[in-house]
Parts: C-alpha cells; sequence; structure tokens
C-alpha cells in the first residue's frame, strides 16, 4: 500500500494504526477486510486477545499468544501477534 505498516500503543490503553491491522488480520478478500482502514482508538488485552475499539466503531480482535513476551518487559524489542505470530519490530 505504499508504506511500511505500523502500530503505536500508549500506556494508557490508546492506539494508533496505519496499516498494521490491515496486515495482521490475515483476509485474503481486502474487500471484507474490517482493518483496510487506519484509524485510532483504545485497545484491551484479555484472554490472548488484543481487541481494537476504533473511534469510528469497528471492533477487531486479533490473538496475542504471548509467544517471548515478558510481562517485567513492558516495551519489547518484538512483540508477536496473531494466529501467525507476525513479528512487529518496535522503532
Amino acid at each position: 500500500m505504499g508504506k511500511i505498516p505500523s502500530i503505536t500503543f500508549s500506556s494508557d490503553g490508546r492506539f494508533s494504526d496505519n496499516g498494521a491491522i490491515r496486515v495482521l488480520y490475515h483476509e485474503y478478500n481486502d474487500c471484507i477486510n474490517p482493518g483496510m482502514l487506519p484509524g485510532s482508538g483504545t485497545y484491551q488485552v484479555k484472554d490472548y486477545t488484543i481487541t481494537f475499539n476504533y473511534t469510528d466503531g469497528r471492533k477487531i480482535k486479533i490473538a496475542f499468544m504471548g509467544t517471548e513476551y515478558d510481562k517485567s518487559n513492558q516495551s519489547p524489542a518484538v512483540l508477536r501477534m496473531s494466529n501467525n505470530e507476525d513479528p512487529m519490530t518496535r522503532r
């Protein structure tokens, strides 16, 4: 789509998505992928899932298995998300 997908998380439970959810959702058909448009909102991590609640009303759930995640390191260099355990690298 012309730019590197990214997402920003803040400690107050907010996020800003710039194409990362589109990739992490793994929908083969762009017409029905709820993550096609970037946006922002709040997030919640619970029961191996990150729920993204966009300000425009979209609600998208992405698997978060916690692979290689250490609770004592709140800002890891790599965060693995989705059922494919896609690596997301911190910049």
